[in-house]
């Protein structure tokens, strides 16, 4: 396990104390991984001093923005509890739940408009309704007739 305070200190100092708190999480492969959560070292300098060092690492948002920036929300996706800072919190603009990153769908109905955040269920039902319409104006075109744009 590597040392959370190595190279904080002089080469000769001596450690009197080390304290470290770490939480086990689990990695994308089912893998145990410490996170340091916070730690304390007291160590005797070459010159004869204490010095006391604390570290805490940051922490971070699921978008991967510090958590020092200010909260967006919580996603409302049924078992996400991912996070998400101000600048990348979105809700659906159909149903206005809150999305994380990983669960927002940008759909963009041309190109020429601006894409909007939809939640997976109203992206599909989006998409449902865009093919359906296709579908439909293409079995009206077989009963409707075009008006003749030459002029006899």
């Amino acid at each position: 396990m590597n040392n959370p305070f190595e190279g904080l200190f002089n080469p000769g100092s001596t450690p009197l104390k080390r304290d470290s708190h770490f939480r086990i999480k689990v990695d994308d492969d089912g893998n145990p991984v410490l996170e340091p959560i916070q730690g304390v070292s007291i160590h005797v300098s070459p010159e004869g001093s204490t010095d006391i060092t604390t570290v805490t690492p940051d922490r971070f948002y699921s978008c991967g923005h510090s958590a020092t920036e200010h909260l967006g929300g919580r996603c409302g996706e049924p078992g996400c509890n991912h996070t998400t800072c101000q600048r990348c919190f979105v809700q659906c603009s159909q149903c206005l739940i809150p999305l994380c990153t990983e669960h927002t769908r940008w759909y963009q109905a041309e190109p020429s408009v601006k894409p909007v955040p939809l939640c997976q269920r109203c992206f599909e039902k989006t998409i449902r309704k865009q093919i359906k319409r296709k579908l439909w104006n293409k079995f009206i075109s077989f009963f409707v007739q075009k008006p003749n744009s030459s002029h006899e």
